[in-house]
């Protein structure tokens, strides 16, 4: 399910979908891991809709309780940045 959300969100299939299978996954396994890669996903598809403060405070909450340096993460935070200050 994480793979496939990823997959509709990233490559703008069918993001409000990919949206939904982060929340069915949340529920099936809501363990602080897996909480956090999908909280990226979901902070990535709310990106992909042009919410970009929203996904910004998502991003920066997950950031600070972060299991361990994601770079990949640290790049989707990098770019949500951007597109807040670029759209002030």
């Amino acid at each position: 399910m994480n793979r496939l959300a990823w997959f509709l969100i990233d490559k703008e299939r069918n993001i409000e979908e990919g949206l939904a299978l982060v929340d069915k996954a949340l529920n099936l396994s809501p363990d602080k891991y897996t909480y956090f890669w999908l909280m990226d996903i979901r902070g990535w598809g709310l990106y992909k809709q042009g919410k970009f403060k929203e996904s910004l405070e998502l991003f920066e909450k997950i950031w600070e309780q972060r299991p361990k340096y994601d770079y990949d993460v640290y790049l989707h935070l990098e770019e949500v940045r951007n597109a807040v200050a670029s759209s002030k």
